[in-house]
C-alpha cells in the first residue's frame, strides 16, 4: 500500500472513530447518570446487580455469535444496524421516563437489548479496522479505541455529574441518543472495504456452529493461547463483581460528586495503564507479566471492601484499573 492510500485509510478509520468516541461519550454519561438515578430511586444494590447480569450476559454469550456474522456479512449493515438498534433502546427509555414508566424492569430488558447489539456490534467494528487501515497502522489504530475507552470513562462522570444536576436524566438521554447520529453518519460516510471471501459469496455456505469449531479448534491448537483465553474470561466476570456493586456502594459514602470522583480516577489509572506499555514497549516474558499483574489486581481490590474512606478506594480504584489496563494491554 502507497504512502497516499496509507493515508487515505487512516482518514478513513479516523472518521468512523470519531464518530464511534462521541457514541461511547453519549453512553457513558446514561451509564453515569442512570446509576445516581437508581441508587436514589430504590437505594439497594439488587437492581445494579440485575441490570449488570442483563448488560454482561448477552454479550458474553452471543459475541462468538457476532464474529462469525462478522466474518460472512457485510460489516458495514450490521455495524449500522447495531448501532440504530442501541439508539432504539436509548429513545425507549426517553419516552419512558417522559411519561413516568421508567422501572428497574425496563431498565433490565433495555440493558439486555443493548447488550445484545453491542455483541454484533464490536467484531464488526474491530474487524473492520484491520481492512481499512494498513498493517503498519494497526498498532496506532487499536491504541487510539483503547484511548477512547479511557477518554471517556474519565470525561464521563465529570461532565454527567454536572449536567444530571442541570437537566436531570431526560436531558442526558436527549444527548445520547443525538450522539448516535455522530456514529452512524460517520459509518454511513465511509467505505469499509469486504473481505473477498464475502465479496465473492462463498462466506455463506458456512454456518455458524461450523464456524465456532473452527475457532475453538484454533485456540486448541496454539499453545497456551486458550487457557489465556479462558483465564481473562473468568477474570473479567469476576471483576465484573466489584463494578456492580461499585456505584451503591460509593453513593452510600458520599454524594454524585463522589462517585465522579471515584470513576475520572479509575479512567485515570486505564489511560495511565495504555501509556506505560507506549512508553516502555512490549515485554518478553508476556505470561509472567500477565500473571504477576492479574495478582496485583486481586491485592488491590481486596482493601476497598474493608474501608469507608471513599478517597482510600478512590486510590485502590486507580490502582486496580492501572493493572487492569496494562495486563490487558
Amino acid at each position: 500500500m502507497d504512502t497516499q492510500k496509507t493515508a487515505r485509510s487512516m482518514r478513513s478509520f479516523m472518521v468512523i472513530w470519531a464518530g464511534q468516541l462521541i457514541s461511547l461519550l453519549g453512553s457513558s454519561l446514561t451509564d453515569f447518570a442512570l446509576g445516581v438515578w437508581i441508587y436514589r430511586e430504590t437505594g439497594q444494590a439488587t437492581p445494579f446487580a440485575l441490570i449488570g447480569l442483563a448488560s454482561l450476559l448477552p454479550s458474553i454469550l452471543l459475541s462468538p455469535v457476532g464474529g462469525s456474522l462478522a466474518d460472512r456479512f457485510d460489516r458495514k449493515k450490521l455495524i449500522l444496524f447495531s448501532d440504530t438498534a442501541n439508539a432504539l433502546t436509548t429513545l425507549a427509555a426517553l419516552f419512558l421516563v417522559l411519561f413516568g414508566r421508567l422501572d428497574v424492569w425496563a431498565l433490565v430488558v433495555l440493558a439486555a437489548l443493548g447488550s445484545t447489539a453491542r455483541a454484533l456490534q464490536g467484531p464488526s467494528f474491530s474487524s473492520s479496522i484491520s481492512m481499512l487501515v494498513a498493517k503498519e497502522d494497526l498498532v496506532k489504530a487499536n491504541g487510539l479505541n483503547q484511548l477512547s475507552r479511557s477518554a471517556c470513562t474519565i470525561l464521563a462522570p465529570i461532565i454527567a455529574g454536572f449536567l444530571y444536576g442541570v437537566i436531570g436524566l431526560k436531558g442526558i438521554f436527549i444527548i445520547d441518543f443525538a450522539t448516535y447520529f455522530f456514529a452512524l453518519g460517520a459509518v454511513l460516510i465511509t467505505k469499509i472495504p469486504m473481505p473477498k471471501i464475502i465479496e465473492d459469496g462463498k462466506a455463506g455456505k458456512k454456518n455458524v456452529l461450523s464456524d465456532l469449531r473452527f475457532a475453538f479448534s484454533y485456540l486448541k491448537s496454539k499453545k497456551g493461547m486458550l487457557g489465556i483465553v479462558i483465564t481473562f474470561g473468568l477474570f473479567n466476570f469476576v471483576l465484573s463483581f466489584s463494578s456492580v456493586i461499585m456505584t451503591p456502594y460509593i453513593l452510600t459514602l458520599g454524594s454524585a460528586e463522589v462517585l465522579g470522583t471515584v470513576q475520572f480516577l479509575m479512567g485515570l489509572g486505564m489511560f495511565a495503564g495504555a501509556a506505560v506499555i507506549s512508553l516502555f514497549g512490549k515485554v518478553r516474558r508476556k505470561v509472567p507479566m500477565i500473571a504477576l499483574l492479574l495478582a496485583l489486581v486481586g491485592l488491590f481490590i481486596m482493601p476497598i471492601g474493608l474501608t469507608t474512606s471513599w478517597i482510600v478506594i478512590a486510590v485502590f480504584f486507580f490502582l486496580t484499573m492501572l493493572s487492569v489496563s496494562t495486563a490487558s494491554s
